[in-house]
């Protein structure tokens, strides 16, 4: 259930926003403008758990806190009350969509169909033709002005996901993020190389998405004609050439053992969340703001924002554990002067290059699972542990000396 954020006062925002929003007759909210800033204060001290398409959400506790000034209800442990209500009542409401995009592969590539969080993922050479003549019609009725044969890149392998949702933009919601960790896993597969006979920086140290999705999303009905607004467009699209792969059968066959580990992995959770921060940072043009966005993937990953245990645990799985513990706190050193100070990292292209080369390394580690970990606490322990063997030998004689004690005093 959803609950007040620890030390967050929101009866402030609720006696701003008394006269400015209200339930009409008809069901329906208004609001005065402005009101959303207010709204947006008080919907941002909320801690829940629903996974709807954010609008939905926010519509949601707006029409939550309508309901609750009609009701002159006072205390602000009944407005959550009313938001977990309509929320549990919009996650019944159950309809099949289907969502269609293009990634930036050749078309003729046969990538396996994947089921990721009950979303369906086909790849294809072209869209089903119930949902590509719906696809056209959409994109022509939605004057981009851009010509259908661009908007539509017929060069790219079409992508089309099925998914169970109660609304149009939770569905796409579901089918990006699916799309999104599918991609994460597609991008650590490859081992990160040099461009040698490039003369740009950027591509000769490219650490841009392999496979990046396309200008245009379209949402269809599974059973009834969409309405021709079901179209949204990608904010971090770049228009690139189609990226092409020889062994594409191997590749198949270690998605299939990636996927098959992945769904026995304790903590899937959180290599998930941070496969889906890793490719949105690579999704950047801007290497400055793939930089940042690749240490915030590297958070999620390592679950800290602390700078020496980010440092100790990056490091740990290295060979050289010195040489990497000191690039790794330059690196840091760099982030903390571009979040703090505006200072932009020279050559961002091979930091970022040496940040990937990291975190893929740690992402399949995590993946592979080795040791054998039961839960990201042991794990998370297990890479902050000192390497240096000297101490490891004087802590284990100082716990056999403890266990030595204790075995006496109960004796």
């Amino acid at each position: 259930m959803s609950r007040w954020k620890k030390d967050f006062d929101p009866t402030i925002f609720i006696y701003s926003l008394q006269s400015e929003i209200q339930l009409n007759k008809n069901g329906a909210v208004s609001s005065i403008l402005g009101s959303d800033i207010e709204l947006d204060y008080l919907f941002w001290g909320v801690d829940h758990n629903f996974d709807f398409h954010e609008d939905i959400t926010f519509q949601l506790f707006q029409r939550s806190l309508a309901e609750y000034f009609e009701k002159q209800i006072k205390t602000p442990k009944s407005l959550l009350q009313i938001f977990d209500r309509l929320c549990i009542s919009h996650a019944k409401k159950k309809e099949k969509f289907v969502i269609l995009t293009t990634v930036s592969l050749p078309k003729e590539t046969e990538l396996k169909s994947r089921t990721i969080n009950k979303c369906h993922i086909r790849f294809s050479d072209s869209f089903p033709k119930k949902f590509r003549d719906e696809r056209l019609n959409i994109l022509s009725k939605a004057h981009t002005g851009i010509p259908t044969k661009e908007a539509t890149r017929d060069d790219y392998l079409s992508v089309s996901i099925t998914v169970t949702a109660p609304d149009d933009k939770t569905a796409l919601h579901y089918a990006l993020d699916a799309l999104r960790f599918y991609r994460g896993i597609f991008e650590i597969f490859f081992k990160r190389q040099l461009n040698i006979i490039s003369q740009s920086k950027a591509f000769t140290y490219d650490t841009r998405s392999k496979m990046r999705t396309g200008r245009f999303h379209t949402v269809h009905k599974k059973n009834q004609p969409s309405p021709t607004y079901n179209l949204w467009i990608e904010d971090d699209y770049l228009d690139c050439p189609t990226n092409s792969y020889k062994d594409i059968d191997k590749l198949n066959e270690i998605m299939d053992v990636y996927f098959v580990k992945l769904r026995r992995l304790p903590f899937k959770n959180l290599i998930e969340k941070s496969l889906k921060a890793y490719i949105s940072a690579l999704d950047q043009d801007d290497p400055n703001a793939r930089f940042l966005k690749i240490w915030s993937a590297f958070e999620v990953l390592l679950d800290s924002d602390s700078t020496p245990v980010l440092v100790r645990r990056i490091a740990f799985i290295n060979e050289d554990y010195s040489t990497a513990k000191v690039k790794a706190t330059l690196l840091r050193d760099l982030r903390n002067k571009a979040t703090h100070k505006g200072e932009n990292p020279k050559n961002a292209a091979i930091k970022n290059f040496e940040l990937c080369v990291q975190f893929d390394h740690m992402a399949r580690f995590y993946i592979n699972n080795p040791i054998g970990f039961t839960n990201s606490k042991d794990l998370l322990d297990f890479l902050s542990t000192t390497t240096d063997e000297k101490t490891i030998d004087q802590q284990m004689s100082n716990l056999r000396k403890v266990k030595a004690f204790i075995k006496k005093i109960n004796q």
